[in-house]
């Protein structure tokens, strides 16, 4: 339940804030090469912004009634 609530949540992103994760978790980069790759200002401005996504991805989960990221 957890996986698919967080699937859904990941999945109602734009196009550019999922590739922003991915650069970040999947492929493990840097906010400086992040920000060179997808024309941030600087590293700050991907560091504010995966912020706003955790704090957007948060709400939705705890919208669904899932405040714990243990199942």
């Amino acid at each position: 339940e957890l996986e698919s609530a967080l699937a859904e949540a990941l999945s109602d992103l734009e196009p550019r804030d999922q590739l922003l994760l991915a650069l970040r978790f999947d492929n493990q980069l840097s906010a400086r090469r992040i920000a060179e790759l997808l024309d941030f200002p600087s590293p700050f401005h991907v560091y504010r912004r995966l912020n706003g996504l955790f704090a957007r991805i948060r709400e939705q989960l705890e919208s669904l009634g899932i405040t714990d990221p243990e199942p």
